[in-house]
């Protein structure tokens, strides 16, 4: 994934601005190396560090997930089709 655009990676780079990667762990309680890996687009964090990383940016957790989908799953992807037909598979059985 490094060297694909991630859009959340460039989300969290703007939300950083100037604020050096010391700054935010000291801060956030994220370590740097973790949070330089995301920006690099080298990782994808779980909910619970997107959760974590809104909070401390002061940002709608949703937007910042939305992101992280997008990453995972991008329009017209096999993986997304994949996973909205499992998704219509399940609410049909609950119906």
């Amino acid at each position: 994934m490094p060297d694909v655009k991630s859009k959340f990676s460039e989300k969290l780079k703007e939300l950083r601005g100037k604020r050096s990667l010391y700054q935010v762990e000291q801060e956030s309680g994220i370590s740097r190396s973790l949070i330089r890996r995301y920006e690099n687009g080298e990782h994808v964090p779980e909910d619970s560090m997107v959760k974590r990383i809104a909070e401390y940016f002061e940002v709608d957790f949703q937007v910042l997930r939305k992101l992280q989908f997008e990453d995972a799953f991008p329009e017209g992807s096999e993986e997304r089709l994949a996973l909205f037909h499992w998704v219509d598979e399940i609410r049909s059985r609950n119906l």
